[in-house]
């Protein structure tokens, strides 16, 4: 799975650590782990080191599955291109945004991390 940095970048999931953490690679080659939604360091024994900067965090919502089946099955469901615009985006996970924020697709405003 790839996703957006604030500054524009890639980070593309690679997996997890030995605590169930989700690891990313940057198009730099920079690796990242994620902790409590916030992207970190790692040293060289793999540990989390500090948060990085604004920049380089995720511009995505991150939520967990939990979070995401919590919200109402009015407000989430899965993408059904009727009028056939968009067929690569079906069967995307999707949820209406906060503040009338829209129709927000998974891998593009959100992601769901279990």
């Amino acid at each position: 799975m790839s996703i957006k940095l604030n500054n524009g970048q890639i980070a593309e999931l690679i997996g997890e650590d030995d605590w169930n953490r989700k690891l990313f690679k940057f198009d730099c080659g920079y690796r990242a782990v994620l902790v409590d939604k916030s992207l970190y360091s790692i040293t060289n024994d793999g540990e989390p080191n500090s948060p990085l900067k604004k920049e380089y965090q995720l511009s995505v919502k991150i939520l967990t599955e939990k979070e995401y089946l919590k919200i109402h099955s009015d407000y989430r469901g899965v993408f059904e291109d009727f009028q056939g615009l968009s067929p690569e985006l079906i069967g995307t996970r999707t949820m209406l945004l906060p503040n009338n924020g829209g129709l927000g697709f998974e891998g593009i405003h959100f992601v769901v991390i279990d």
